[in-house]
């Protein structure tokens, strides 16, 4: 745990060094992780920020709970 928590530190520092930022834009990372990219893109991960619209709500939220066996 502690080793994937400095490799992730070292990731964030080295994309602030190399592009400006600590957080590169998908395009930035796609010319050399094509496979990476695209499986982030099929994920919900990749969905989670979008707005709370009927577009993207996929059930009904309101007076709704969720089954005690539900985990995120």
């Amino acid at each position: 745990m502690y080793l994937g928590l400095l490799r992730n530190i070292a990731l964030v520092f080295t994309s602030f060094l190399l592009l400006g930022s600590a957080y590169a834009e998908p395009q930035q990372c796609q010319s050399c992780h094509q496979e990476q990219v695209a499986d982030w893109q099929a994920s919900h991960h990749f969905r989670a920020m979008n707005p709370a619209t009927a577009e993207f709500v996929l059930g009904p939220l309101m007076g709704s709970a969720l089954p005690s066996s539900s985990r995120c």
